[in-house]
């Protein structure tokens, strides 16, 4: 029995308390158990060991130690008048007592660093292992072999209470296509080749199935939702009976609210301040974005080209995602039927147009390179296949001439630029589009680069 509450570990308190009798003829009171960790010294070495099943009693001057509990627990004792030793099974002296008057002191020692350790509850070991859950927390000290008092119950960690809580998401899950749709608008820092800043991102909740619009100003959003309304209707014969959204006025206005009631589609908003409760197309438009400016950067491409690179990526996501479904990808879903991941190509990629029969002659390759490669000075061009140069940064080249046999479509797409550009004998604005079927034709004293 010990009298030193702070060496117990898994301390529990005795629901009966009980007296104990002792030497003098005392009583004192038992009022909990538990283990101790100590390291006791056998005269030559400290070894450590674990005391189970000690009795708490406060009322005792000092700590009393029972032969009969060691005895019964299979150690053997020998003595003589001036010593006492303890051993186990194997004969091994565990530990040893040098009488002292009428009394044998036992040789234990409890470090201060130890006692800290063991006597440590899972409060105190939550808030030390900095408030991590307190499930966590046990599975950690388990791992380490280190003991604690599990005094936690109902406990609430105040600090947990303050720094972690947050607003509780929705979690109601769809169990078919088109029960629930999320939409969200988002924003790019650029224009893109057509002209579009925004984009409004539809993702069925079931299926994971992604459609993205591109938007020039925010107040295409009903259209495109009515687009999607139908589009969805004529593909499965079926309406959409949830739509999801954030308080963002693209689709909470009057023209939006018209749509959905009559078509009987019910409008539910997340809380105002709470994009918690929209998270799931939240997440969605950052994958999205991410992927977008990953593929234009891997191919060093310009910015401007992000509605392409948006569509390529929604495409992917939609043939080799995740959905609701193990082992199914959204198209599976929103199908019946994957497509050929060996069909997927690279963003940026070169590839090869074939040229009609009727627009070549016998001689003629019948098809030809994505990029219509040539030069201009020093510097490397190249075309869409559509014949579409498109001037995106500027530098002078002087004295420069082209010929070129492909019809040309040249446009400048530099807003910032108020310089005039020569072609074929015209001066143009930066604003000026140009087409040219003639071949072939003249381009000269441009300011220029290579795009793309």
């Amino acid at each position: 029995m010990s009298f030193c509450k702070e060496w117990f570990s898994n301390y529990v308190k005795l629901k009966n308390p009980f007296l104990i009798k002792v030497g003098d003829g005392k009583f004192v009171k038992g009022i909990g158990t538990g283990d101790i960790h100590l390291e006791a010294y056998n005269g030559r070495v400290w070894n450590q060991i674990t005391l189970k099943d000690v009795l708490y009693t406060p009322e005792t001057p000092f700590n009393l130690f029972s032969v009969s509990s060691m005895l019964d627990k299979g150690y053997t004792q020998s003595a003589d008048a001036k010593m006492s030793v303890f051993k186990n099974d194997q004969g091994c002296i565990i530990v040893r007592a040098v009488r002292a008057g009428k009394l044998f002191k036992m040789d234990f020692r409890q470090e201060t660093t130890d006692q800290c350790l063991v006597s440590m509850s899972i409060i105190q070991w939550h808030e030390k292992l900095a408030h991590q859950h307190v499930k966590h927390v046990k599975n950690i000290l388990n791992r380490n072999g280190i003991t604690y008092s599990d005094d936690w119950n109902n406990y609430v960690c105040e600090g947990c209470v303050y720094g972690k809580q947050h607003r509780a998401s929705h979690q109601k899950t769809a169990k078919e296509t088109l029960e629930l749709v999320h939409v969200d608008l988002g924003e790019m820092d650029v224009r893109s080749l057509g002209g579009a800043k925004y984009f409004l991102l539809f993702k069925d909740d079931y299926s994971h199935y992604k459609t993205v619009y591109l938007l020039k100003t925010k107040d295409e959003a009903v259209a495109k939702l009515k687009a999607y309304v139908k589009l969805v209707e004529n593909q499965f014969g079926k309406m959409i009976k949830t739509l999801r959204s954030d308080h963002g006025t693209e689709i909470k206005n009057a023209s939006a609210k018209e749509i959905m009631d009559s078509l009987g589609i019910f409008h539910s908003k997340s809380s105002t301040y709470t994009p918690q409760q929209n998270g799931r197309i939240e997440r969605e438009i950052r994958t999205v974005v991410e992927a977008t400016r990953s593929v234009i950067h891997a191919r060093n491409l310009d910015t401007s080209l992000w509605g392409e690179a948006m569509n390529y990526v929604v495409h992917t996501l939609n043939q080799t995602g995740t959905s609701s479904v193990a082992n199914k990808s959204p198209a599976d879903l929103w199908f019946g039927r994957r497509l050929n991941v060996n069909k997927l190509r690279t963003f940026g990629c070169d590839s090869y147009v074939f040229i009609e029969e009727v627009q070549r002659v016998t001689s003629t390759i019948t098809s030809s390179s994505h990029w219509y490669e040539f030069h201009i000075g020093s510097l490397k061009v190249k075309s869409f296949p559509d014949f579409h140069i498109y001037i995106l940064k500027l530098d002078r080249i002087a004295d420069t001439c082209l010929t070129l046999n492909v019809p040309i479509h040249l446009l400048c797409l530099d807003p910032n630029s108020a310089v005039l550009y020569k072609f074929n004998g015209h001066n143009v604005g930066h604003t000026s589009q140009w087409n040219v079927s003639t071949r072939p034709f003249l381009l000269t004293e441009i300011f220029w680069i290579v795009f793309i």
